[in-house]
């Protein structure tokens, strides 16, 4: 047996951390090919800075923390909060003094909207209140007269809209109560012209400007419902009246029949025969009491 001897490394390694052994996989050859070996260095030890690793720790907490606070209040419907960075950055462009470019651009904007009133203010143009309170023109008008949101809320721009705002509603007013009693469901089929002509004279002038622009269209559909609302609150109390049977029902039946007539419903046919056959009930009644007056000498 051959004698082995420690061996003390130099001074100089005392600081180097040796590696006793490597363990490299090594693939058995076949046969007749030949094996290429690669060698493969150690793997270095990982390092990780504990202060580092601590913080990040701390921050994802947060903002998990943050996260499932927004969750819950978007769940109740709460409302969120923006971010503290975002508002204000948000402020500090609005406190940047305006460009040059956009002061020229803001007074072009108001002139063509005081352009555009000083020309419409007496015309039937069709104006509408935002729920900010602006006094503005429908939508239509915006395009082709070149009108902005800026430059329409110019308080001078305001104050004539204003005005125009006024003549409207005092036309809707007057105008209101007159087509609720001339206008029927045939002449909507006929168009505006036939309800125009049902109007009395001198209401025809001051209509026909309005009747090409929205606000006829809402005044006509307002109309409508409150038409056939009549109509069913007056069949209503001609059933209630011929289930008493107190006599009343004949006067309730003509009535209703007119309205009906002029603002028909779903009917089924018993309920329109019975109505008519009340409804002339009631108009003979009406003709023996005038006929007995006339042979008394009363009419």
């Amino acid at each position: 047996m051959p004698v082995i001897r420690a061996v003390t490394p130099p001074r100089e390694w005392a600081g180097i951390k040796l590696v006793s052994s490597v363990s490299v996989p090594v693939q058995t050859a076949k046969p007749g090919l030949p094996v290429g070996l690669t060698s493969v260095d150690p793997p270095s030890e990982a390092r990780t800075n504990s202060e580092l690793v601590a913080k990040m720790r701390d921050v994802g907490e947060r903002l998990g923390r943050i996260a499932r606070e927004i969750s819950a209040k978007r769940g109740q419907g709460a409302p969120v909060p923006q971010l503290a960075g975002r508002n204000e950055a948000a402020s500090a462009a609005r406190d940047l003094p305006p460009s040059s470019d956009t002061n020229d651009t803001l007074a072009s904007e108001i002139e063509i909207a005081r352009a555009f009133v000083a020309r419409v203010k007496d015309k039937a143009i069709h104006v509408g209140i935002t729920e900010q309170g602006l006094i503005l023109p429908q939508p239509i008008y915006w395009r082709g007269n070149r009108l902005t949101l800026r430059g329409l809320s110019d308080p001078s721009v305001q104050a004539e809209l204003f005005q125009m705002e006024q003549r409207q509603a005092a036309f809707k007013q007057h105008i209101h109560p007159i087509l609720g009693e001339v206008a029927t469901a045939k002449m909507l089929v006929k168009g505006n012209a036939a309800i125009i002509d049902a109007l009395p004279e001198k209401e025809r002038e001051g209509a026909r400007p309005w009747s090409t622009t929205g606000l006829w269209s809402n005044l006509l559909r307002r109309v409508i419902e409150e038409g056939e609302e009549r109509s069913r609150r007056d069949l209503r109390r001609w059933k209630s009246a011929r289930d008493k049977a107190d006599g009343s029902q004949f006067a309730l039946a003509a009535r209703a029949a007119k309205q009906v007539g002029k603002w028909p419903l779903d009917l089924d046919a018993d309920d329109w025969r019975a109505l008519r056959e009340a409804a002339d009930r009631h108009h003979a009644n009406l003709a023996a009491q005038q006929a007995r007056a006339h042979a008394q000498g009363i009419v």
